[in-house]
């Protein structure tokens, strides 16, 4: 009997074990899950192109086009003043003018030594507000020496009044 007791005893003693030593990989398994998740989310939110153009504390407002992805601000061109701004691999560019093609929904902006052409912004329909909203698949920039694309920005566009 004693034998039964102690055989009973070590069965239950080591599928406690298995069931801790499970726990702890499945525990292990959601850990390296969040840290990949996390990794994954940081590598779609900075990528290369967007450490090539650095943010700006600038934001929308009336005459103005802004270009943002999340709560950044990219570049800008400013209507009333007739200049915007864009940083591309840390050289600050005055953008002088822009080009709107209303029948393909396009911009062009440019200054000395700098070019940005938005070909398709896909705006939201205007429901009484001041600005037009719009998504941008693609914003080409080409410097003097260099150029890249931006992927999925935001526009917002307000037009002087």
């Amino acid at each position: 009997m004693k034998k039964i007791i102690y055989l009973l005893f070590g069965f239950l003693l080591f599928s406690g074990c298995n069931k801790s030593e499970k726990q702890n990989d499945s525990d292990h398994n959601s850990e390296e899950k969040i840290v990949a998740d996390t990794l994954k989310a940081k590598k779609e939110e900075v990528s290369v192109d967007t450490l090539l153009v650095t943010p700006l504390a600038e934001s929308g407002d009336l005459g103005r086009v802004t270009f943002t992805k999340g709560e950044k601000t990219y570049f800008y061109f400013d209507r009333k003043l007739k200049k915007g701004k864009i940083v591309f691999k840390n050289v600050e560019y005055v953008l002088e003018k822009e080009t709107f093609a209303s029948e393909k929904d396009s911009y062009v902006f440019s200054g000395t030594q700098i070019t940005v052409e938005v070909p398709e912004v896909k705006f939201e329909e205007n429901t009484g507000s001041d600005c037009f909203y719009g998504k941008c698949p693609v914003v080409t920039i080409k410097s003097s020496t260099e150029s890249t694309q931006l992927k999925n920005l935001s526009v917002q566009d307000c037009p002087n009044n």
